[in-house]
């Protein structure tokens, strides 16, 4: 079943069929409209998942959906269809709220809808509200940009206008300007014609000349002279003042006919803003209209159902209340028939009830015995692998020789300059005093610390002793006390089988919430300070006038293995164990090359790795209880898979050169094989969940050292 029902009832926006990519974007002109899908495909953040989104109708409803933020969309629809069955777009004014693992959106340009989702988890949940944010304010700053762009559009626009104008004043004043040289080179033609003329009488007089020789014709032709003169200067006269009307006319008629064009496209300018004024106030006019008349059809919408839900509720109300009515008149005549009844049937129960508590207890005491039979042939399984599966196991004696001389060597190191020479008595008992602690605290059968034995030390060290490092005996100190001690969920307890035996058994005695890496750090920085404390009181001791057998007065001396620099040195190495992602490191410093160690199990062998990773699941999972056994290994898968995504999503899985050239790529096919196998076991699970209608117990993440 993909729908889960609750009995209150609300009002929800129903689901809209569209396809999964969303509405096809358009312009820029308005903040809610889309953006051109190469912005989206490079810009927009993107997430996809399953959640339940509650679907239309008063009794609340939960569907499965394949939800998917893409191109600045949140899109839903079946996880088998092709194509979705509904979508909002993330716009800057939805708004977004989160109660636990539910959240809603309220879209104003759907309507004003708002649509309500769940998640697996709170921490989901804020994941996807933080994306739709992050989708939303990008959106956001992308249309601020793209409306700095059209209003440098416009400005550029208007300036093209201004410079058109200017092109148009430039031509009319070169117009003019060729008028104006028109009139001067017809007037310079004018001229020249007139002097042409003047050149043309004057030979004709002196032709002339020579024809009046005597008295009488000299007197006449000063006569006709001054006569043709005076007839040649009125003629001049003449013609200049009609040629200064001419020009006076000619300039007058072409500034009138300049002054009725800028009038008339002034005119024509004025005429089309306000007609443009006049469409826009109608467009206006027209758009308020229409949304007066939406809020109206909204408003009657929600009247009409408010009326059929108050006669809905009425109808409920009297049914119920005739229902009531009816019920109180059959109790009073069935009463005394059951009272009778019960009567008759109370003495035979309470025989009953004797021999089915005595029949309970036994079946009961027959199903513990069972339980507690398995968890002891599951625990007897799982040490007869970790024993068989490590040939060097810390059982047998020449591992455990070898490891125990190289502690021994070690701490003579940190009181001589030789670790060949030993100590006195009392630091020599310290050494080995607190080697049998070291045994202890890695029992399995004590502990279930099956993730960190002394094989895993062993290999630790070889790993070391190839490495390049400055402060060896600094490192190798921390080596020895990052996993002195290691909290586990499982401790050893006592059960009997059938036969009446004691078995030791691993039971879940601490709720895993209380696992915290930090605390484990701080109880390892705890026990190294006590192990140093306690190896410099015995050097003290030791140093009697009689017998100076160390080679130091005291390891708090600086310059000293233990002196306080290192020390300070050694507890910021365990404590940045704990998160070792989150350490503040550089890339070439001792601390990156210590981290780089605690991660060297990634790059085992294939098959070293798998029982590396079982051993961690053995860890993780006591044996009892039983019940939700299935849950708590589901609940590590989960955690265990959750850790390695974020090993793998590292730019390196090692922080050192040396140790990335090496292990790297090894480490990263383990990591990747066992995403792989846990995100199978993980759907197989839950496939297997779905078929049989019996979801497991949800268990809060596990805080294991992973």
């Amino acid at each position: 079943s993909e729908m889960c029902i609750r009995d209150r009832s609300t009002q929800s926006t129903g689901e809209t069929a569209s396809g999964m990519g969303g509405p096809p974007g358009s312009s820029w002109d308005h903040p809610e409209q889309e953006a051109p899908k190469d912005v989206k495909d490079t810009f927009y953040p993107e997430k996809r998942g399953m959640l339940k989104k509650k679907s239309d109708g008063y009794i609340e409803v939960w569907y499965d959906r394949l939800c998917v933020i893409k191109r600045a969309e949140f899109i839903w629809g079946r996880r088998s269809d092709l194509n979705s069955l509904g979508s909002l777009p993330l716009n800057h004014d939805n708004v977004y709220d989160q109660d636990g693992c539910h959240f809603s959106i309220h879209c104003p340009s759907k309507k004003g809808a708002t649509y309500h989702f769940m998640a697996g988890t709170e921490e989901d949940a804020e994941d996807w509200l933080l994306v739709m944010q992050d989708t939303t304010s990008k959106k956001q700053l992308i249309h601020k940009k793209f409306v700095m762009a059209d209003k440098q559009r416009i400005a550029a626009e208007n300036e093209m206008v201004l410079l058109e104008k200017e092109r148009e004043l430039k031509k009319e004043e070169k117009s003019q300007r060729v008028l104006q040289n028109a009139e001067k080179n017809r007037i310079k033609q004018e001229e020249i014609r007139l002097q042409a003329e003047q050149e043309k009488a004057r030979k004709a007089l002196g032709a002339g000349i020579g024809f009046l020789r005597s008295r009488f014709q000299a007197r006449g032709w000063n006569t006709w002279r001054e006569m043709f003169q005076t007839v040649n200067e009125q003629r001049d006269q003449a013609r200049g003042a009609l040629r200064r009307i001419s020009s006076h006319k000619l300039f007058a008629a072409y500034a009138t006919w300049q002054a009725y064009i800028d009038a008339k496209m002034e005119a024509e300018h004025i005429f089309q803003a306000q007609q443009q004024a006049e469409a826009e106030r109608q467009r206006e006019e027209q758009r308020v209209q229409a949304l007066k008349q939406e809020e109206m059809a909204r408003e009657l919408e929600r009247q009409q159902k408010e009326a059929e839900i108050r006669k809905e509720q009425a109808y409920q109300d009297a049914l119920h209340a005739k229902q009531i009515a009816m019920e109180a008149e059959m109790e009073e005549k069935a009463a005394y028939e059951v009272y009778m009844a019960l009567q008759a049937q109370h003495e035979a129960e309470i025989q009953q009830a004797a021999a089915e508590q005595a029949r309970l207890q036994a079946a009961a005491h027959e199903a513990m015995l069972l339980q507690l039979d398995t968890a002891r042939e599951q625990h007897m399984a799982k040490l007869a692998m970790f024993a068989g599966a490590n040939k060097e196991s810390p059982k047998t004696l020449e591992t455990t020789a070898s490891l125990r001389k190289r502690w021994i060597s070690f701490c003579r190191r940190l009181t001589h300059e030789a670790g060949v020479m030993k100590g006195g008595l009392l630091a020599e008992g310290v050494v080995h005093k607190w080697w049998t602690r070291l045994l202890e605290m890695r029992d399995v059968n004590t502990t279930g610390r099956f993730g960190s034995s002394l094989v895993d030390q062993v290999r630790l060290l070889q790993v070391f002793d190839s490495s390049s490092l400055s402060h060896i005996a600094t490192v190798e100190l921390g080596l020895w006390f990052v996993w002195f001690t290691q909290q586990t969920v499982g401790q050893e307890c006592l059960v009997k089988d059938k036969m009446g035996n004691e078995h030791a058994v691993l039971i879940q005695q601490s709720e895993i919430t209380d696992l915290d890496p930090n605390q484990t750090a701080q109880q390892n920085v705890a026990l190294l300070e006590l192990f140093v404390a306690d190896l410099d009181d015995a050097i003290k001791r030791d140093l009697t006038p009689e017998t100076s057998e160390c080679a130091v007065e005291s390891v708090f001396e600086d310059g000293h293995g233990c002196g306080p620099k290192n020390m300070a040195r050694v507890k910021k190495y365990i404590q940045a164990a704990a998160d070792p992602y989150s350490a503040v490191r550089s890339p070439d410093s001792d601390l990156a090359l210590f981290l780089d160690l605690l991660s060297s199990p990634y790059a085992l062998s294939t098959t070293e790795y798998q029982e590396y990773v079982q051993r961690l699941e053995w860890e993780a999972v006591p044996g009892l209880p039983l019940e939700n056994q299935e849950s708590r290994q589901q609940a590590f898968f989960k955690a265990r898979h959750d850790f390695l995504e974020r090993v793998h999503s590292q730019d390196s899985i090692f922080f050192t050169r040396e140790m990335q050239d090496q292990y790297e790529q090894q480490a990263r096919l383990n990591v990747h094989a066992e995403i792989s196998v846990l995100k199978f076991k993980t759907w197989s699970a839950e496939h297997l969940n779905q078929l049989c209608h019996t979801p497991l117990v949800a268990n809060s993440p596990l805080p294991l050292r992973l």
